[in-house]
């Protein structure tokens, strides 16, 4: 029994020994240098002429004059995605700051932007919840560098009553463009 046992040990070692020294095979390495990958930019411009483009652009005049309870107006603009990388921009808007009479107009001053034909967009909202968070305008542009038409609409509640005669409000607004699948 004993020699059964030593030859059954014998044999396990010799085929330990066996596979030990037949993993050891010759190897080689190569190296590959300088993998780099370079991120695109996302740029989004503006234009109210769609032929003057900048991303940062000043009104000459007053968009609307003369304004009254009930007065409701638009005016189209557009946008053009300058990205570098191939994607599309989703666009929200936010109302940053106002001069002059933003008492009188924050809450009575109901704002829409969105397409140009005003079918698909963001939705009324007051002065005053434009500039708490920024809306969605339901709008993407496309990559490639082409305009897209966008229109903001706008309306004075016909509850505004007097506190808004002889008036005028001025603001600045932020179109932020958010990467979406091209």
């Amino acid at each position: 029994m004993k020699k059964i046992l030593a030859g059954i040990l014998g044999v396990l070692l010799v085929v330990g020994v066996v596979s030990g020294s037949a993993a050891a095979l010759f190897s080689a390495t190569a190296n590959v240098n300088n993998v780099a990958i370079r991120a695109g930019t996302a740029g989004l411009e503006f234009s109210p002429n769609d032929s003057t483009w900048s991303t940062s652009y000043k009104f000459p005049d007053w968009l609307a004059d003369n304004v009254y309870p009930g007065y409701a107006n638009s005016a189209t603009f557009y946008v053009k995605n300058t990205s570098s990388a191939n994607i599309g921009l989703k666009v929200s808007a936010q109302l940053m700051s106002a001069a002059y009479g933003w008492n009188e107009f924050k809450d009575v001053t109901n704002v829409w932007i969105g397409d140009s034909a005003g079918s698909v967009g963001s939705g009324y909202y007051t002065l005053t919840d434009w500039n708490l968070s920024a809306k969605d305008t339901q709008m993407v542009v496309p990559s490639g560098g082409g305009s897209t038409p966008m229109g903001i609409f706008f309306n004075i509640s016909s509850g505004a009553g007097n506190g808004i005669a002889n008036q005028g409000i001025s603001t600045d607004w932020v179109l932020t463009g958010t990467q979406v699948s091209p």
